[in-house]
């Protein structure tokens, strides 16, 4: 049986949180003498994202790494802002794939399979984690975005919440070791051992 077509997406990467936890700005932070952000960046191109940009964060610092940069309309409110602002430029597709800049070895594989079961009826899907969803890798139609904008304005900030009107898939990915991120160093290093790799 032949693998389901792509839906044509839009990849956007979140880059504006505060990395407190990290010490330093995760975006920007080296794997393998790389930014995390381009880590990132790279694999939305690679599954196939017709345009890819990044939400928040040091635009001046990613704009010198060639990086198309989005001004996060709701800074130091957290992802759910983020997404939004995201999911409002009207840039791109009707469904846009979203991704952390954290994530360590973010898997091509896994975005196109979250972007193709994006279809009528079905507002999200997200990937799964040991049976947790991971909100900050997930596709989005962009008809989530006036239920999102409406919870957001009324003070939530949970992005599990802001859905519960919405169709949400929790979707087992072709590589689920490839969706770990990193918020502290020691996360980086326990998987950065793991896998072998270097900062």
């Amino acid at each position: 049986m032949s693998a389901p077509p792509v839906a044509a997406f839009t990849g956007f990467v979140l880059a504006g949180g505060s990395s407190r936890r990290m010490g330093r700005d995760k975006a920007l932070l080296e794997v393998n003498g790389t930014p995390l952000v381009l880590h990132a960046c790279a694999a939305l191109e690679t599954a196939g994202a017709s345009t890819v940009s990044v939400v928040g964060g040091d635009a001046a610092a990613l704009g010198a790494l060639g990086l198309v940069t989005v001004r996060d309309e709701h800074p130091g409110e957290g992802p759910l802002g983020a997404i939004v602002t995201a999911l409002g430029t009207g840039v791109g597709e009707d469904v846009a794939v979203v991704l952390s800049c954290d994530l360590v070895d973010p898997s091509p594989a896994n975005i196109a399979a979250l972007a193709a079961r994006i279809g009528p009826g079905v507002d999200v899907v997200v990937a799964s984690l040991g049976g947790r969803p991971q909100w900050l890798h997930a596709a989005w139609s962009s008809g989530a975005l006036g239920a999102l904008d409406r919870s957001f304005a009324a003070g939530e900030r949970s992005i599990g919440r802001a859905t519960g009107a919405l169709v949400v898939e929790v979707v087992d990915v072709p590589e689920p070791d490839r969706l770990r991120d990193a918020d502290t160093p020691a996360d980086l290093s326990s998987i950065l051992r793991e896998r072998g790799d270097r900062r």
